[in-house]
């Protein structure tokens, strides 16, 4: 495979629309804003993220292809029958293989990038500090993790172990890969599980992402580095 097939443009980075045809759209920034997009898709989520994953508890739609299609169009999910079997899993490269190649990582989330540009939550420091840690430190568990008060359970190594799966799926979804979801519906499960204050519902999206995760991986890793 080319090594560099995670590399795009520094203003694209690669979504999935309804039916699996990639679209490009921009990260939010700081603020929670995203920049225009057209049509209806773009508007709506918009008004999803736009101001609404800071400071309360936000339900999100899921968006990007369903988790169930994986590279299948829904044409082929429907045309599966017992003669003619439709393999659907999707790909995903697994948090070791993001950690061990951060030269294949987008160039817009790349790794002194601060989690919380992306994320829109300051849910890690860098250790023993109170400075905003970066992507790489998230996934490297080098962080500490931000609990949020009144949290129930054991949230800090769930909040950890979420983070890296967090950081290995947006890189999955920015680049060249057939991941189950889009850039903006890993940001809007983290913030969610994050904004639930409980460990059981930040488990369930950790082992969601590191199912999604641990698929097969299209990209090249010959040259990673630790």
């Amino acid at each position: 495979m080319d090594s560099d097939r995670c590399i795009w443009g520094m203003d694209n980075v690669k979504t999935h629309g309804k039916h699996g045809a990639d679209e490009t759209a921009v990260p939010a920034d700081r603020s929670g804003e995203i920049p225009p997009a057209s049509g209806s898709d773009g508007a709506t989520r918009r008004r999803l993220l736009k101001g609404g994953l800071i400071g309360a508890p936000v339900i999100l739609t899921q968006y990007g292809r369903p988790a169930w299609a994986g590279g299948c169009s829904e044409s082929a999910m429907a045309s599966e029958n017992m003669s003619d079997v439709v393999q659907c899993e999707g790909e995903g490269c697994s948090e070791q293989f993001w950690k061990q190649n951060t030269h294949l990582w987008h160039p817009q989330y790349g790794p002194s990038t601060e989690f919380s540009e992306i994320f829109l939550i300051t849910a890690y420091y860098a250790q023993n500090t109170f400075v905003g840690a970066t992507l790489e430190e998230v996934i490297r568990g080098e962080c500490d993790p931000v609990v949020p008060a009144g949290c129930e359970g054991n949230c800090e190594p769930e909040l950890l172990h979420l983070g890296k799966q967090a950081v290995a799926a947006l890189q999955n979804a920015a680049c060249d890969v057939k991941y189950d979801l889009d850039v903006l519906t890993v940001i809007a499960k983290f913030v969610q599980a994050y904004q639930s204050n409980k460990a059981s519902d930040i488990q369930i999206v950790k082992e969601e992402l590191y199912y999604l995760n641990n698929q097969i991986c299209p990209l090249d890793g010959s040259s990673s580095t630790v």
